[in-house]
């Protein structure tokens, strides 16, 4: 199988990662489930009707959402839709038209018009839409299938988690499970990496952990016990070998060279290996994968520049120990892909849970602090100032956190601002579009990506949990 176009990360028409390696499924795979049901006699066509709904629409016990905000699961910046404040009201009703739309997507109408089904498709949604053909991006690239660009489970988990609506809780199960089976390889030598995003959905030459993270599997597992789930879980174990033969930066001939068995970005990677050990620390208590954990937390720590450390925040890492070493180049380039593939959520619960590593609390605090900083508080902090690389309304929900943590209400404030400038709906208003511009008529969201709608969604559900003060009155 060919790659779309030859010229890797070619952002300004198919951004796709191309060769080193060529595409390759080995490793995937895909499940189904088959129920049998018994009868003492010939069931009448209502019974079958009946199990056959029942089959489609499996019951599953879930709590209130006000239950699991008390225990704040998952990090716990986020809370149950509170409409009190005007401006919180509104972004309410974007998020929950915005949800509409992708869960119209999955309808059986949409499904059928846009093709978004079959033995490996079904789950998965795409990545950006195409407003002048009226369909989304299913040839061009990455802008094809999204494979969980950004957080997009993660968002729908928060949002069934907010909201308690059905019709979430199982589009967020089946790309979960999409993710999980058709997007992660389970073996051979991406054993747990998975494919960025593209017209296949194995196809893009980047293979990284973050595509398989336990951490954006926990939610399914933890709410329904899923043991396939579970075992899949397991497999992201193996990122720490394959991580060495596909070092994330390979590609990047400006990164400063490395002597360690291998080079990560403190993120997405290593936070997705840490979210790894962390998951597996939790559900067998086996002390080798905390102390893996800490031991990185602590070379964090030690940096100066803590987790702005590097080119692109790279590190050197020995996939064995959990070592990482500064080798240079802090400030040289963007930092804006580090905590918005569920590494921010994942740290924020993290350092609640183990709270013996101060120094690296103290550096996470300053990354939400001073990303969205001005370069004078840059200075003042670190001595040199750089453009932290946009996506700063993905990063007010960091700025409200560090104000939280520092009980500073300006910074608070601040991560209101940024949200107010960019927007409260960011791409949620649906038009209707009409033959003969097409060929059915559809309902769409003229130049929605699910990047932002994923992304964006999360940074305001922590902003409106940890800020409800400061929302627009």
């Amino acid at each position: 199988m060919r790659h779309y176009d030859t010229v890797a990360h070619g952002l300004d028409l198919t951004y796709e990662d191309v060769g080193d390696p060529d595409p390759d499924p080995t490793g995937i795979g895909r499940s189904y489930e088959v129920t049998i049901s018994v009868f003492d006699i010939v069931p009448s066509r209502q019974d079958l009707s009946a199990v056959a709904l029942t089959n489609v629409n499996t019951p599953q016990l879930v709590a209130d959402p006000s239950f699991y905000a008390s225990h704040k699961l998952f990090g716990g910046r986020w809370n149950v839709p509170d409409t009190s404040r005007a401006g919180a009201a509104a972004i309410e009703k974007a998020k929950s038209d915005l949800l509409d739309f992708f869960i119209a997507l999955m309808s059986c109408q949409e499904v059928e018009q846009r093709k978004w089904y079959g033995f490996w498709d079904y789950g998965d949604v795409m990545h950006t839409y195409d407003e002048t053909r009226h369909v989304w991006r299913y040839d061009v690239g990455g802008y094809a299938w999204d494979n969980g660009e950004l957080g997009t489970d993660l968002w729908l988990w928060m949002s069934f988690l907010r909201t308690g609506r059905a019709d979430v809780f199982h589009m967020a199960s089946a790309l979960t499970r999409h993710l999980s089976e058709v997007d992660s390889h389970h073996t051979g030598t991406f054993a747990g990496l998975g494919s960025r995003h593209h017209v296949t959905h194995w196809g893009d030459g980047a293979k990284e952990a973050r595509v398989a993270s336990a951490t954006l599997r926990r939610p399914f597992f933890y709410l329904t016990t899923d043991e396939l789930i579970g075992d899949l879980i397991d497999t992201t174990l193996l990122a720490d070998a394959s991580i060495v033969t596909w070092e994330p930066l390979r590609k990047v001939p400006e990164a400063p060279p490395f002597t360690t068995p291998t080079r990560v970005r403190i993120g997405p990677d290593w936070t997705t290996l840490a979210g790894n050990w962390f998951t597996r620390w939790e559900r067998t208590l086996e002390d080798k994968w905390l102390e893996k954990l800490k031991t990185g937390m602590r070379d964090l720590g030690a940096f100066p520049f803590g987790l702005f450390t590097g080119y692109a925040a790279a590190v050197g890492f020995d996939n064995v120990t959990g070592h990482m070493t500064d080798i240079g180049g802090e400030g040289t380039s963007s930092y804006h892909l580090s905590m918005i593939f569920g590494g921010g959520e994942f740290l924020m619960e993290l350092v609640d849970v183990v709270t013996d590593v101060p120094e690296f609390d103290k550096a996470w605090i300053e990354f939400g602090q001073y990303y969205n900083a001005p370069n004078a508080d840059k200075i003042a902090r670190y001595g040199k100032s750089w453009n932290s690389g946009g996506f700063n309304n993905l990063y007010a929900k960091l700025q409200a956190y560090a104000g939280e943590r520092l009980g500073n209400d300006s910074l608070k404030q601040a991560a209101w601002t940024v949200i107010n400038a960019a927007g409260v709906g960011f791409g949620s208003n649906v038009t209707k579009v009409d033959i003969p511009n097409v060929l059915f008529p559809t309902n769409e969201i003229v130049n929605v990506t699910t990047n932002d709608a994923a992304s964006y969604s999360l940074s305001q559900y922590a902003v409106l949990a940890i800020a409800p003060e400061f929302a627009p009155q």
